[in-house]
């Protein structure tokens, strides 16, 4: 009873007879499976979506190139910017000469008046409606800054003479002054500003 599976199994295909297959059958069930499958149109599709790949590829190769073109441009601006800038500061500080340069005396009271200029001028800010006041005020600090300028020069050229030191003083005095008038104007723009309003509502 001992018997190998192996050896039933073969002697099993021996008894089993196979049918021939007739002639042409091969051909036959081809012509069938063409009859009855729908032709694929591979190679059309695969163009399409080739010219699709390659495209989109191109999208993404321009985009990229566009996006280093512009953050390379912008750097290149930037440092052209900040070169001019500090080209324009290092002109600014060979220019700006200041009655603290000359007489180390008055120092105190030329940061102060600097230091108090600067803050009300920090403090502003521009609307639409008191952009034209502003410009205006700003103007006038201007032609200040170039008359100190001009002294500030003089005394450099001609030595310190007490009433150039006196009008220095003055000129900056007036600028705090004129910064002094704006702030109130500006408040009483608001202030009409929000009656007006107020009179609208009502």
């Amino acid at each position: 009873m001992a018997q190998d599976l192996r050896d039933l199994f073969r002697e099993e295909r021996k008894k089993v007879q196979r049918p021939d297959m007739l002639k042409g059958h091969a051909q036959r069930f081809e012509n069938l499976l063409e009859q009855r499958l729908p032709k694929e149109e591979k190679p059309a599709k695969q163009h399409k979506f080739f010219f699709m790949k390659i495209a989109a590829v191109l999208v993404v190769a321009v985009s990229i190139g566009w996006f280093l073109y512009q953050s390379g441009r912008s750097s290149v601006e930037n440092a052209v910017v900040n070169t001019q800038q500090s080209t324009e500061n290092q002109v600014e500080k060979e220019t700006n000469r200041y009655l603290s340069d000359i007489s180390p005396e008055y120092k105190q009271i030329e940061d102060y008046y600097l230091a108090s200029i600067n803050a009300e001028l920090s403090q502003l800010t521009v609307t639409p409606e008191n952009k034209e006041l502003i410009d205006s005020f700003m103007n006038q600090l201007a032609q200040l800054d170039k008359e100190y300028q001009r002294l500030n020069a003089e005394i450099e050229e001609n030595g310190i003479d007490e009433q150039t030191v006196s009008i220095l003083i003055n000129n900056l005095e007036l600028r705090l002054e004129l910064l002094y008038k704006l702030k109130d104007k500006l408040k009483q723009m608001k202030k009409d500003s929000l009656q007006e309003m107020q009179g609208a509502q009502a």
